[in-house]
């Protein structure tokens, strides 16, 4: 979701998940590990995280706002890039995977 900081006034996306859920899934290392490396990344191709917290039923992750939206969503819409179009996704992505390996 769309969120603004009180003081500052800058636009975040906040992406809200549900303990409960997360456990059930068996998700709880995954959601860990996610944090820590969204901690630690600084890359111009991945999404930073600011703040994390949580409380007795949801974690949060303050994320950079990305005006744009998602890779995922030009896909689900456009059905397909140009040629061009897609090798710019494409060395962005591999240049963030290199990151994260």
């Amino acid at each position: 979701m769309l969120v603004r900081h009180k003081v500052s006034r800058k636009l975040y996306a906040m992406k809200v998940l549900k303990i409960k859920v997360i456990k059930e899934k068996n998700q709880v290392e995954h959601t860990k590990t996610e944090r820590r490396v969204l901690e630690k990344l600084s890359h111009p191709f991945i999404v930073r995280m600011k703040y994390a917290f949580k409380d007795r039923e949801k974690l949060y992750f303050v994320l950079d706002y990305c005006h744009g939206g998602e890779l995922f969503f030009y896909l689900t819409n456009l059905r397909r890039f140009k040629e061009d179009a897609a090798k710019f996704y494409a060395a962005n992505i591999l240049l963030a995977l290199k990151v994260l390996h």
